[in-house]
């Protein structure tokens, strides 16, 4: 296995385990044990990539994936919210609602209704990192 089809496949683990509701030390704890490697290795590899450790980019795709989960639904926004709030791996609704407004700038409520997908973060992707970030971080 390449080393990008590695990197892509733990990406896709990640994003898989949260769609299972997992806490983000769960998350980092079962993928890194699926690869075979020590969470602090993986975590350092996230942070080369991302500028974040393993766990802050979890958090910050599980808040992403509720937004999602929010814009995506035509379900009533009470529904949606009560699992955006389980995908975000926050304990209640007034963590949650204070995490969102500080991310996106707006309530679960009204992002509900404002279907604006530019608030969304892409998910990382090994074609998503340039050659040139790549090596300026690496000359850094």
């Amino acid at each position: 296995m390449t080393v990008r089809e590695r990197f892509d496949r733990v990406i896709a683990q990640i994003e898989s385990e949260i769609k299972k509701y997992k806490s983000a030390p769960e998350i980092a704890e079962k993928v890194a044990n699926e690869n075979a490697i020590s969470e602090r290795d993986l975590s350092t590899v996230i942070l080369f990539f991302t500028g974040k450790t393993l766990l802050q980019y979890i958090k910050d795709r599980q808040i992403n994936v509720s937004c999602e989960r929010l814009q995506n639904s035509d379900k009533k926004a009470k529904e949606v919210i009560q699992d955006a709030i389980r995908i975000s791996g926050l304990s209640d609704h007034p963590t949650f609602c204070k995490k969102f407004k500080k991310t996106f700038g707006m309530t679960p409520a009204e992002a509900c209704a404002k279907k604006d997908y530019s608030l969304l973060a892409a998910r990382l992707t090994w074609n998503g990192i340039s050659n040139i970030e790549v090596s300026e971080r690496m000359n850094e």
